[in-house]
């Protein structure tokens, strides 16, 4: 029998594609890994937090990332040991390289609106979220520090396939991040992507009150420094009854996206060849998850071209 607590596990991304999962699954007790370091495993029932093992057969056969689901049991020494992973919905890979992540609903492509703009790199991120079958929401960070806000935002606007949704978001100010709420509910998961300096630790720590440090930007180029150093997730920081109650999963190991070939769920496929402008048929939908409202009161979307007789949102 698995055991599970599922309004606690809901709290940190449980949905109902990983529970039909778990006929396949062998008795023992739900968890979903938090943090993963070489020998080191976390683990959360959604309560508590503890620290595991994975059976050596089981690292044998498949390779274990932050995110997963897995269920695992206490020896008679009070052991903790995962000896088996669910099926991941999906997986973040470099070609070649383990899992750096799974089980993600929302991609959170974060860039600054200062000189770390940069529309290839955006289009890079796109590709990947799309290969993954996870749904975009570009997060254009630093808006106080741009002159030329809707020039930039125009630009964007240009390149984005169609339905791509972004948001100008200040990670300082509590208020502007209240427009990420729709993206944060139960059962959600959210992973954070961006190079380095464009605010993805600020974010976290905004979100998960988490004390991730932050680093300055160059003058010169405004890159930043690599001030995230290990995977992890993280759970929002519940205030205001209960408010957030998704994840929060810093990537940094995508810094830089530049990849020609990578493996989503043990596959290898090619990254798509996105347009110099809007003609890409690339969509953001993807099957991962509940989805958050089509309408978003502060969220500004590219529309798709609808045909001249077209008289509703369903033709």
């Amino acid at each position: 029998m698995i055991d599970f607590d599922y309004e606690a596990l809901r709290s940190i991304g449980l949905n109902n594609t990983i529970i039909s999962r778990l006929a396949e699954a062998p008795a023992g007790r739900l968890y979903r890994i938090t943090e993963y370091q070489r020998e080191r495993i976390s683990l959360h029932d959604g309560v508590a937090e503890i620290h595991a093992r994975a059976l050596p057969r089981l690292l044998a056969e498949t390779a274990l990332c932050v995110g997963d689901w897995v269920i695992a049991q206490a020896n008679s020494l009070n052991e903790v040991w995962i000896n088996h992973r669910l099926s991941p919905m999906n997986q973040f890979a470099r070609a070649d390289s383990p899992p750096i992540a799974s089980n993600i609903d929302t991609a959170l492509l974060v860039m600054g609106l200062d000189d770390d703009f940069n529309l290839r790199r955006i289009e890079r991120y796109l590709a990947l979220a799309a290969a993954a079958e996870v749904t975009p929401l570009i997060v254009l960070s630093k808006p106080d520090l741009c002159a030329d806000i809707d020039g930039r935002v125009a630009a964007l606007t240009e390149r984005l396939p169609p339905r791509t949704q972004f948001l100008l978001v200040n990670g300082t100010s509590a208020e502007s991040i209240t427009q990420l709420d729709p993206w944060l509910g139960p059962g959600q998961t959210i992973c954070l992507l961006g190079s380095s300096g464009a605010g993805k630790s600020t974010l976290t720590n905004a979100l998960a009150g988490a004390t991730q440090e932050t680093g300055g930007v160059r003058r010169t180029d405004h890159r930043g420094r690599h001030t995230t150093t290990a995977r992890s997730m993280h759970l929002p920081f519940r205030r205001l009854h209960h408010r957030y109650a998704g994840l929060a999963q810093p990537e940094p190991g995508i810094l830089v996206v530049g990849l020609r070939r990578y493996r989503i769920t043990g596959r290898r496929l090619p990254v798509p060849r996105l347009p110099a402008r809007g003609r890409t048929r690339l969509r953001s939908t993807g099957p991962c998850g509940p989805r958050p409202p089509a309408q978003l009161p502060q969220a500004a979307t590219r529309s798709a071209p609808q045909p001249a007789n077209c008289a509703g949102t369903d033709c």
